[in-house]
């Protein structure tokens, strides 16, 4: 809704996203990553529990899981719009790149990664935009199987927040953000009972959808890799707090 261009009709349907071509240093600008990372923060105050948490929990919490959560997102707004199918990842904007042309998208971009003497394009690809396509095919591939719903991915957002291994939190907190965690648990069955599914059908749809952490993991290790060529080779400028997001 907040990115819709439309009118008042297409905003409250969500139908008025414009997909358009991003550029290649657009994912890391200043405004969007602020922005959303604002979204993400409202999202986790609707959250009673997260609410009532003191400030140095709130954010060992955020830092250990807000690129996370954001990687996911875009990965599963890509399959919800065909992305897997058109090799295109999609963010939350409506912005894509195109990952079946080659870097095609951003042949203006290279040429002045060349006249810089940056990167040259083949090195570009090589290092920040094929690995985008393994994280498409593995994670997407499994996002398209599990048939993820929203509220599917807003449990998986809560289980990926309520995370016990956070660092710098003392035991009593680590107790507190277990129970979190088994509350979500506990909601997730009951909705899933309030629609008529047996105890073994929600089971499975639970652990198949937990599942996909491992292919979570697994893409943000690659962007993780992907992000500290940025850094290294100073490919784009970059909004400094996706450091303090523990990023590196």
């Amino acid at each position: 809704m907040f990115y819709c261009s439309g009118s008042l009709r297409e905003m409250l349907g969500q139908t008025g996203l414009k997909m358009r071509p991003t550029r290649f240093d657009e994912r890391y600008y200043k405004e969007k990553m602020r922005f959303e990372l604002i979204l993400y923060v409202e999202m986790m105050n609707s959250l009673s529990i997260f609410r009532d948490f003191d400030l140095d929990t709130k954010e060992s919490l955020i830092k250990q899981c807000a690129v996370s959560l954001a990687m996911l997102e875009k990965y599963y707004i890509s399959v919800k719009n065909d992305g897997l199918k058109t090799q295109k990842l999609i963010a939350p904007d409506g912005s894509y790149t195109d990952l079946s042309d080659d870097g095609a998208q951003f042949a203006e971009e290279f040429q002045t990664m060349k006249d810089d003497q940056v990167m040259d394009k083949n090195q570009c690809l090589n290092l920040l935009y094929n690995p985008l396509k393994v994280c498409l095919n593995e994670l997407g591939t499994a996002l398209e199987h599990s048939k993820m719903t929203d509220t599917e991915f807003c449990a998986l957002f809560a289980i990926l927040l309520f995370n016990t291994a956070a660092d710098n939190i003392t035991d009593s907190v680590r107790n507190a953000v277990m129970m979190a965690r088994n509350r979500v648990m506990k909601d997730w069955f009951e909705l899933y009972a309030k629609q008529g599914k047996t105890p073994e059908e929600a089971g499975l749809l639970v652990g198949n959808t937990l599942l996909l952490l491992t292919a979570v993991r697994n893409a943000m290790a690659v962007h993780r890799e992907n992000f500290h060529v940025i850094r290294v080779f100073n490919v784009m400028e970059y909004d400094k707090l996706i450091d303090d997001l523990a990023f590196v």
